[in-house]
């Protein structure tokens, strides 16, 4: 019993270990936005996203109004209002299927707020027909 305990422990740490490696941190704070690079899809032959996590560092709550993707594209966020010192998650993805031609691609998506500024994902790959 103690054996199977302890390798169900590594198992979840490991996995657990994965899923935080995949994700990207953007963070709200008082005077900027921190965010991630390019995030590179690779090559695009199924339908792919992102996870991202929104974490406001801010006095405020962040209130999320529209989220602008390119066609194509699609985003869901778990909570519109972001807390103070609370996380939400962002999914981007995007479906080959609704591109007309294949090939490289560089596209921006718009997260607007009550903030003076944009929280702005880069993405960029190759969608394979």
């Amino acid at each position: 019993m103690k054996k199977t305990a302890f390798f169900l422990g590594v198992f979840l740490l490991v996995l657990s270990n994965m899923t935080f490696s995949q994700d990207f941190v953007i963070e709200i704070n008082n005077t900027n936005i921190t965010t991630v690079d390019t995030n590179d899809f690779g090559q695009v032959t199924d339908a792919v996203y992102q996870k991202y996590i929104i974490k406001n560092n801010r006095n405020s709550t962040v209130v999320v109004s529209e989220i602008k993707t390119p066609s194509g594209f699609f985003a869901n966020i778990s909570d519109m209002n972001i807390g103070v010192g609370k996380k939400v998650i962002l999914y981007v993805g995007l479906d080959p299927r609704l591109f007309d031609v294949g090939g490289d691609f560089t596209e921006s998506i718009f997260v607007k707020s009550n903030l003076v500024m944009d929280i702005v994902i880069n993405v960029k790959g190759t969608v394979v027909k």
